[in-house]
């Protein structure tokens, strides 16, 4: 865990909340949630605060929040949440997963014997909850079908947290066993936007010795249908123990898809082969594979990329490479909700290797994000003026550009008038607010947007959160259409939270002639590398760097790409 404000805030949100669900002591809860927005809204450097043991000097933290905060200099949650989750079940607090759940009507349901996602889905299916004060048979509908969201969001895993087990376990079992042979498989390798569970080939050690190993990583393998499989922070990891001469047919079948091994075993079929789990064959002999690429080589067949094998007969086609990126658009500063300075962004894209960066500070509606009123939107062109002339002394290329991530209101106008647009270099356009509007309201709201000459990015489409929040409801073939006719680019959002737009609608609208920006939305420097998760969509998506506008070698280029 990373400390910083949000950190804190979140954590004292989910305190507030808790306090809420127990119905104890009211005047807690609203200290916490009252510190937490405090905290969210606070234009300072809280770690320096906390270091100091100042965090009073924030109005509305009072001494005994600080004192609980002050904790999190030495661990990582605040002791009235450990407080807390001894009291309030685990199967309570998942129901906070549910969207339009809040903590008094998760108190109602707790008293009323609901203590979990199946109970809410089985109440709401024989119509308690209906039943229950505040609550109605339309809404105990909409509780369900976010709880079965919920509830399937929690067998999964995004594709960051996947990255990071993966590579974990992959150290770990390398490092005790040199010997072995190991490759991800399954959807991690496919670059799925999330996970049900890690797969792994090995091969080159006995099955006592990976058993021995595992212990490093914290459980004991089992025997199961899917193989070898241990179970990590709640996770599936499952291992397909094989010989070496079966290792490269072992790892494509256990990477997938269905669809993609049909195909490919009626392939080498006509070419007079037979493919199978085991291995490649021809008139009874196999064919001697030690990697996959033998294998395709084998057939006569170009190799399809992992992140390529959804479909039955794909293309193998050149696609877009994390190397073929120079800009890093759409990010936030301290401005409104994030970490870091605009020098401090500009210190690290440029460490990183990029030729620019594109800010794109919440724009003023976005008031819980700290937004920039319109006077606040002047006072930061001049203080990225000022960057920009320390830039030339230096005599760097690097440049830095002006937007605002700006504010699509209900009825589709923009959060600034057009004179305040007017002198931002580009502006991303992005809901944040009204998830619940009607498909027909939703669809004319973005389309009205897209439409506007001043509106240059349309930012995280559909609004989703993976695993936390599903997209509004939105006729997504529309506003493709609408960007396409416009010149409006479509982002592919990269933070591993939203990885917006869906690299299946990419595809569709690559297809209508459209034009993308993969942008990390960074709130924190780390943000940056977030960039790769993007590229990894735009690759499910068949996107070359040509479909793609930040990978303009300049700063001057990438604008040159907008629509004018």
């Amino acid at each position: 865990m990373e400390l910083n404000k949000k950190e804190i805030a979140s954590q004292l949100k989910e305190a507030a909340n808790l306090l809420d669900v127990l119905a104890e002591d009211e005047f807690r809860a609203k200290a916490y949630m009252n510190a937490a927005r405090q905290i969210e809204g606070f234009d300072g450097d809280i770690l320096i605060l906390l270091k100091e043991n100042r965090l009073t000097d924030i109005r509305g933290v009072g001494k005994t929040v600080a004192a609980e905060i002050a904790y999190l200099k030495t661990q990582e949650a605040l002791p009235i949440l450990e407080e807390l989750y001894v009291k309030v079940p685990e199967g309570v607090r998942d129901l906070f997963r549910v969207s339009g759940l809040g903590s008094k009507k998760i108190s109602a349901l707790w008293q009323n014997g609901i203590a979990s996602l199946e109970g809410l889905i089985e109440a709401a299916g024989d119509g308690r909850i209906a039943a229950l004060k505040g609550f109605g048979a339309k809404s105990a509908d909409k509780f369900a079908e976010a709880a079965k969201f919920a509830t399937e969001a929690k067998r999964r895993m995004r594709l960051n947290i996947a990255e990071t087990l993966s590579n974990a376990i992959s150290s770990v079992l390398q490092e005790r066993l040199p010997e072995l042979k190991l490759e991800p498989a399954g959807e991690y390798r496919r670059c799925c936007e999330t996970v049900g569970s890690l797969e792994f080939v090995v091969s080159g050690v006995s099955q006592d010795a990976l058993n021995s190993a595992s212990a490093d990583i914290g459980e004991k393998l089992s025997l199961t249908d899917e193989g070898l499989t241990l179970e990590l922070e709640g996770r599936l990891v499952n291992f397909s123990l094989v010989a070496p001469e079966q290792f490269a047919t072992a790892l494509l079948y256990k990477t997938g898809n269905n669809s993609y091994l049909e195909g490919l075993e009626e392939k080498a079929k006509e070419l007079g082969f037979e493919l199978s789990y085991e291995g490649l064959f021809k008139d009874g002999s196999r064919i001697k594979t030690n990697a996959e690429a033998d294998l395709f080589a084998a057939l006569g067949l170009e190799p399809i990329l992992p992140e390529l094998r959804e479909e039955k007969h794909p293309e193998p086609i050149n696609v877009i490479e994390l190397k073929d990126i120079h800009g890093q658009i759409h990010n936030h500063s301290s401005w409104s909700d994030a970490v870091h300075s605009i020098r401090e962004m500009v210190a690290a894209c440029r460490n990183a290797g990029f030729t620019y960066l594109a800010m794109a500070d919440h724009s003023r509606t976005s008031y819980y994000a700290n937004g920039l009123s319109i006077d606040r939107v002047y006072e930061q062109a001049k203080e990225i003026a000022e960057i920009r002339q320390e830039l030339a002394d230096e005599g760097s290329d690097f440049e830095l550009l002006h937007g605002i991530e700006v504010d699509i209101m209900t009825d589709g106008s923009l959060d600034y008038p057009d004179e305040v647009l007017k002198i931002l270099d580009y502006t991303v356009v992005s809901v944040h607010q009204n998830f619940t509007l009607s498909k027909e309201d939703q669809t004319r709201r973005i389309i009205k947007a897209v439409e506007h000459p001043l509106a240059k990015i349309l930012a995280h489409p559909t609004g989703r959160l993976l695993l936390r929040r599903p997209e509004y409801d939105v006729d997504l073939d529309q506003i493709i259409d609408t960007c396409a006719a416009t010149g409006t680019i479509i982002e592919i959002n990269a933070n591993p939270y939203r990885l917006d737009l869906d690299w299946r609608w990419v595809k569709k609208a690559k297809a209508k002639g459209c034009q993308f920006s993969i942008n990390p939305d960074a709130h924190h420097v780390d943000g940056f590398n977030d960039l790769k998760y993007g590229v990894m969509m735009a690759r499910k998506a068949g996107l070359s760097k040509e479909d793609v506008v930040n990978t303009a070698a300049t700063a001057k280029d990438f604008l040159a790409r907008l629509k004018p």
